[in-house]
C-alpha cells in the first residue's frame, strides 16, 4: 500500500510501498484522495476531497445574494463622455469572497511592494481543482488618502484596506463565470428592493436622506441626482442611492467627484482613544504580504493567528468525531507532528480532509 509525501515544488507525491495494515491515510489515498501539503501559489490541477459541482455553487451564491442585498453590489452613473448618463453596477468584495467561499478548492494570494509613490498589490487566484491561476497587478497612488471626514494618518491605513480589497475582487471576479457574477448582483439588487417594500418605503428613504447628510450632501442634490422630487421616489431609486452609498464607502468613487461637495471635516479624536475602525481590517484569506514592518503587516499576522487558532479548535473537534487515530495518519502524511505545526492553508487542507471522513461515518 502506498503512502504520500508532500508535494516539491508542486509536483504530485511520490508513492512508497511499504504493506502492513491500512490506515485511514492510505485509504484516502486508494480512493484517489490525495493529501498534497502545498508549498507555491502555483499548482497543477489536483484531486480534491470534495469535487466542485457548478449547481451547488450556483445555488450557495445565490443563496448569500438573496440575503446580503446592497452589501454585494455597487454602482454609479457616468457623468460625463460619450456614455453619459449610462449606469455603472459591480460586484463588490462582499460577492467576490462569496464566490470564493462557494466555489471551493482555490485561494487568493497578496502580495505587496511599493516605492516612493505607488503601491503595487500583485494578486493571484489560484483554482487548485483545475490547476489554473489569474494574476493582476493593482497600482495605486499611495497619498490617495485625500481630504474626508477622518484624520490624515487614519485615512490612509483606510485608503490602503480600500484598495486590497479592491485588488482582490477584481481578480476573483475576472476568474468566476461573468454569467454567474450579473446573476448575483441582479439577485442582491431584487433582494435590496424587496427588503426597502418590507421595510416601508418613507422609512428607507429618510434613512438614504439621513446616510447621504454626513457626507453633506443635501436632499436637493439627491433629489437631482434621481431626477425625481422626494415624493416620488421608489423602491428602485432607494436601492440606486443604497447601491452608490457601497461604491462612496468601497471608494469606487468619491462623494466630490459625484455630487461636487466638500467632504466633511476630520473628526476629532481624544488623545489616547482608539476606535474600532482603527484596527486593520484585513479580508479573509488574503494571503501574505511583502510590506516593511507597519500596522499593515502586524495586523495580517494577527489575522492569520487568529484564523489558525480557529481552525486547529475545529479540526481538534473533528478527533472526537472520526477518532484521533485517523487525523493523527492525516498528519502524518503532511509531515508533521501535529495540527499546531501546519500553515493555514494546509489547515485548510487538513479540514476539508476531516469533514470528507465525517461524511462516511454518517
Amino acid at each position: 500500500m502506498g503512502r504520500p509525501r508532500k508535494a516539491e515544488g508542486g509536483n504530485e507525491p511520490e508513492v512508497i510501498e511499504t504493506g502492513g495494515i491500512e490506515s485511514a491515510g492510505e485509504r484516502l489515498v486508494s480512493e484517489g484522495k490525495t493529501l498534497v501539503k502545498t508549498q507555491t501559489p502555483f499548482v497543477t490541477a489536483i484531486k480534491v476531497q470534495v469535487p466542485r459541482d457548478l449547481a451547488n455553487v450556483r445555488n450557495g451564491v445565490l443563496s448569500e445574494a438573496s440575503l446580503a442585498g446592497d452589501r454585494f453590489y455597487y454602482m454609479w452613473t457616468l457623468k460625463s463622455g460619450k456614455s453619459k448618463g449610462k449606469r455603472i453596477m459591480g460586484g463588490s468584495i462582499g460577492l467576490a469572497l462569496a464566490m470564493q467561499r462557494n466555489w471551493g478548492n482555490c485561494w487568493t494570494q497578496v502580495d505587496y511592494t511599493e516605492n516612493d509613490e505607488y503601491g503595487f498589490f500583485n494578486v493571484t487566484f489560484i483554482d487548485f481543482e483545475k490547476g489554473s491561476n489569474l494574476q493582476r497587478i493593482y497600482k495605486f497612488r499611495k497619498d490617495s488618502g485625500g481630504p474626508g471626514m477622518y484624520e490624515p494618518e487614519r485615512a490612509q491605513d483606510m485608503s490602503f484596506q480600500k484598495h486590497e480589497s479592491k485588488s482582490m475582487r477584481n481578480v476573483i471576479l475576472d476568474y468566476m463565470p461573468q454569467y454567474l457574477v450579473d446573476e448575483a448582483i441582479e439577485t442582491a439588487m431584487e433582494a435590496e428592493i424587496n427588503k426597502i417594500t418590507k421595510e416601508g418605503l418613507p422609512g428607507a428613504i429618510q434613512r438614504a436622506i439621513d446616510f447621504y447628510a454626513k457626507h453633506n450632501i443635501t436632499l436637493e442634490q439627491l433629489e437631482k441626482k434621481i431626477d425625481k422630487t422626494r415624493d416620488k421616489w421608489t423602491a428602485m431609486d432607494v436601492a440606486d442611492l443604497r447601491g452608490l452609498a457601497q461604491a462612496i464607502k468601497s471608494g469606487e468613487i468619491n462623494v466630490q467627484d459625484e455630487f461636487g461637495t466638500s467632504a466633511p471635516e476630520p473628526e476629532k479624536k481624544e488623545e489616547g482613544a482608539v476606535k474600532v475602525d482603527d484596527v486593520l481590517n484585513v479580508q479573509v484569506n488574503a494571503g501574505t504580504t511583502q510590506l516593511q514592518p507597519s500596522l499593515f503587516e502586524e495586523g495580517k499576522k494577527q489575522q492569520n493567528e487568529e484564523q489558525r487558532k480557529t481552525m486547529i479548535a475545529t479540526i481538534k473537534t473533528y478527533r472526537k468525531k472520526i477518532g484521533d487515530g485517523i487525523v493523527d495518519s492525516m498528519l502524518k502524511e503532511l509531515k508533521v507532528e501535529k495540527e499546531e505545526d501546519l500553515d493555514l492553508a494546509n489547515l485548510n487542507v487538513l479540514y476539508a480532509s476531516c469533514v470528507a471522513e465525517s461524511k462516511k461515518k454518517k
